[in-house]
């Protein structure tokens, strides 16, 4: 249990670094400022490959994808309501 909690943890921590550095949805960031912030890239909870082969990984409702040159794009996926 105590894994379970500190990977949750770090999901957590992950997700509110990258909602914190995208407040409109979407931008970019350079990769040694993102990694500063104690962002863990190892950590996601699943990933999102576009038709042209595009990679985003996600940490729940916010993404990342590397764009070149040290840059990623951040992304928030916006979640659907789940009708009952």
């Amino acid at each position: 249990m105590v894994f379970i909690r500190k990977v949750n943890g770090i999901l957590a921590r992950n997700r509110n670094i990258l909602e914190a550095l995208n407040p409109g949805g979407k931008t970019s960031i350079h990769k040694s400022k993102l990694l500063q912030t104690g962002f863990r890239d190892e950590f996601m909870t699943h990933t999102y490959t576009t038709h042209a082969g595009r990679v985003y990984y996600f940490c729940y409702d916010q993404g990342y994808s590397p764009v070149g040159n040290d840059f990623y794009v951040l992304v928030k996926k916006e979640l659907k309501e789940e009708r009952v």
